[in-house]
């Protein structure tokens, strides 16, 4: 009936049991290159599953320790069954595998392109490049270096030093280190100077010239330096080369040299050291690779002035004209020129010349700009120099027998300096007719008056005079110089008042002549100071030989009864003294015997008369004198004057006429003897005079001093 025949009911067991099914996860052998963790790619064998039964999410497995090693124990996990039952219908057992490999990472630290300026080292400071696993750190960053210090291209640049923290003293890596071959050291650049002590200074003299290259020195020890040596020029003469020497952080050159030009004379290049502004250059030889130095040659300036010269007049004073109708004479002037001596001297063939009449701006007497000639090859510190014209005496000059003038030389070029302390003094005559001329100089060995020359200096003279046989007066001039005190003066003709010429004997001619003189200070020739005008000067001589040797003269200037100068005084009057240099002619008619001169008034009732000499006297009771006499270092100096004086003065002076000490100068009264010590032990031994002037006089007393 199909079952209908039953009422079935079905009565549930809760006691029914379903017990989890037992399935293994089985966790595979593995062998990879670490990573930086503990994964493993490899997934564990799994056991299957109930028919319907999914896995939702499969297991993995992982190393006990991420570090390389063998051995290693993989472990699976994390196996998710989809059942309906979250799983609970199976009961899951992972088993471990100890067969798992983690093997060493190979790296690489690449050098990068590096570009710096020479330093001196190797260092960059480019960091390699390189990559770690994540988590790892850099316990040390690598470095790189290049293979060399030098500048240059395509360096080889070398990394190193890269010390890994990765819990495993770094052994989890293999490091390799590869080169860059494009490293670049560029030069360093450092700047150079140069410099000259002083920056002004004369012809010859010595200079420091000074080169400095700033940061030039080696950078380290052993190291190269900007260069070795500079080579110093002044324009384009080369003066030297000097070695480099280290200076804290620079590189110092240094050369003294004296302001001359290449020897012998005339080598090329001349003209380097004349005077004016120069320039200095230093240039830098053979500069290093790794210094760039700027610039390569440095200039500065450099002031050269022209030397001081001495000049002396060295020609003759005394020329004439060809006959007694002739204006003309062939004048020959020569002048000694010296470098004037200092701690370096030059070569005095690089001076130039001129002769100039009158003044140091007067007119150009014969060839201009003459260079020096050495008297000894050896000695290129004295030369000569000479020229030659013709002078032609003026009409009034011609009526005067003839014309006295000074000389000048005036130095320029290289040098600078003229005799305008010691004019050369020049007597053109005509050789006719009575008349006396003279031209030369005398040596002031014992001078007197308020104007008196300094002992040993020269008192030039030149003179021509001409006899008027009809009585109207004398002609001519006179011009004389004298020095005194570093002061010079001339004593210049104004008015002639008479002439007189002896016979001729066996000692000589003499002659005399008497004239109104002006006094001038010319210490500063474009700048005369007038002294005294219309004072009486009277002049001397005797003609002994046509050369001028033994030839003698005299001077006596006074201003009515006070002597301004006497050429030759001997205690009583004005005597006769041999000629330093030079010539004095007295041409005359008659052999009879010498005319004598007076000093009475020149005056118009009596100008051209022959007039007799009369020597003013004076009180002969001042006492002068030292002791002892000789003396050795010590000695005491006492005078006594026979009336007060207001003004007094006492020198020392040597036997050049040098003034050695002013001992007095001051008020003095009568009969009053003053004392003085004098100490000579700063002096060398030989003979030495004492000089008292008063208003009215001039003492002079020889001391000799010992050894």
């Amino acid at each position: 009936n199909s079952g209908a025949n039953y009422s079935i009911t079905y009565v549930p067991n809760t006691t029914g049991i379903i017990t989890a099914k037992g399935i293994n996860a089985t966790a595979q052998t593995d062998n990879r290159v670490y990573n930086g963790t503990p994964s493993s790619a490899v997934a564990p064998i799994l056991d299957a599953l109930q028919t319907s039964d999914i896995t939702t999410t499969p297991p993995t497995q992982t190393y006990n320790t991420k570090n390389v090693g063998t051995g290693k124990t993989l472990t699976a996990s994390g196996w998710v069954i989809g059942d309906g039952n979250s799983g609970a219908n199976y009961s899951i057992t992972y088993v471990p595998n100890t067969t798992g490999i983690i093997t060493i990472r190979a790296i690489n630290v690449i050098a990068l392109t590096s570009t710096k300026v020479y330093d001196g080292t190797i260092n960059s400071t480019v960091l390699p490049a390189y990559t770690l696993q994540t988590g790892d750190l850099t316990a040390t960053p690598p470095i790189e270096v290049y293979d060399n210090p030098l500048t240059g291209t395509g360096k080889i640049m070398t990394a190193s030093a890269l010390v890994i923290n990765d819990g495993n003293n770094g052994n989890n890596y293999s490091i390799s280190y590869l080169q860059n071959f494009t490293g670049i050291i560029t030069a360093r650049g450092v700047s150079s100077s140069v410099s000259v002590l002083p920056i002004s200074t004369q012809y010859s003299d010595q200079v420091t010239l000074i080169t400095k290259i700033s940061g030039g020195a080696p950078l380290v020890i052993g190291g190269p330096q900007a260069s070795q040596s500079a080579t110093f020029k002044i324009g384009t003469q080369i003066m030297g080369t000097t070695n480099f020497i280290v200076s804290g952080a620079d590189l110092v050159a240094t050369l003294n040299a004296a302001l001359l030009e290449p020897s012998p004379f005339g080598t090329t290049p001349t003209g380097q050291m004349a005077p004016g502004s120069r320039t200095v250059t230093a240039v830098i030889n053979s500069p290093d690779a790794n210094f760039s130095v700027s610039p390569s040659s440095p200039t500065t300036a450099l002031n050269i002035t022209v030397e001081n010269a001495n000049v002396s007049y060295s020609g003759l004073n005394y020329f004439s004209t060809a006959s007694g109708t002739s204006s003309t004479a062939t004048v020959t002037l020569s002048a000694t020129i010296t470098d004037m001596a200092d701690a370096s001297q030059g070569d005095i063939r690089n001076a130039r010349v001129s002769f100039y009449k009158g003044s140091i701006s007067g007119t150009l007497l014969g060839t201009a700009n003459l260079q020096p000639v050495l008297i000894n090859n050896a000695d290129t510190k004295v030369g000569t120099v000479s020229t030659t014209f013709t002078y032609t005496l003026s009409s009034t000059e011609f009526g005067n027998m003839g014309n006295s003038f000074e000389v000048y030389a005036v130095v320029n070029n290289y040098y600078i300096g003229n005799n305008n302390g010691d004019p050369g003094m020049v007597t053109v005559s005509v050789p006719a007719g009575e008349a006396v001329t003279g031209g030369g100089h005398l040596i002031m060995t014992n001078p007197l008056g308020t104007y008196a020359g300094t002992i040993g200096t020269k008192t030039n003279f030149g003179f021509t005079m001409k006899y008027a046989k009809n009585g109207s007066g004398a002609k001519g001039q006179c011009n004389i110089i004298v020095r005194t005190n570093n002061k010079i003066y001339q004593i210049k003709s104004n008015a002639i008042n008479s002439l007189s010429v002896g016979g001729t004997t066996t000692s000589g001619t003499p002659a005399s002549f008497i004239t109104k003189a002006n006094l001038t200070d010319i210490t500063n020739p474009l700048l005369p100071i007038s002294i005294l005008g219309g004072i009486d000067l009277f002049v001397n001589m005797n003609d002994v030989s046509t050369g001028g040797q033994n030839d003698q003269v005299s001077f006596l200037l006074q201003n009515n009864s006070t002597i301004l100068f006497s050429s030759n005084w001997n205690g009583t009057k004005t005597m006769l003294q041999n000629l330093g240099g030079g010539n004095v002619q007295v041409r005359n008619s008659t052999t009879t015997a010498p005319v004598a001169m007076v000093n009475n008034p020149i005056t118009p009732e009596n100008s051209g008369k022959t007039l007799r000499l009369i020597e003013p006297a004076f009180d002969q009771n001042i006492k002068l004198g030292a002791y002892p006499n000789p003396f050795g270092k010590q000695a005491t100096i006492t005078f006594t004057l026979p009336t007060n004086e207001q003004m007094v003065t006492l020198d020392v002076y040597d036997v050049k006429g040098s003034r050695i000490k002013r001992m007095y100068e001051g008020k003095a009264d009568a009969n009053q003897t003053l004392k003085f010590e004098f100490n000579g032990s700063n002096l060398p031994a030989g003979m030495y005079f004492l000089r008292l002037t008063t208003p009215k006089k001039v003492e002079n007393f020889k001391m000799i001093m010992t050894d």
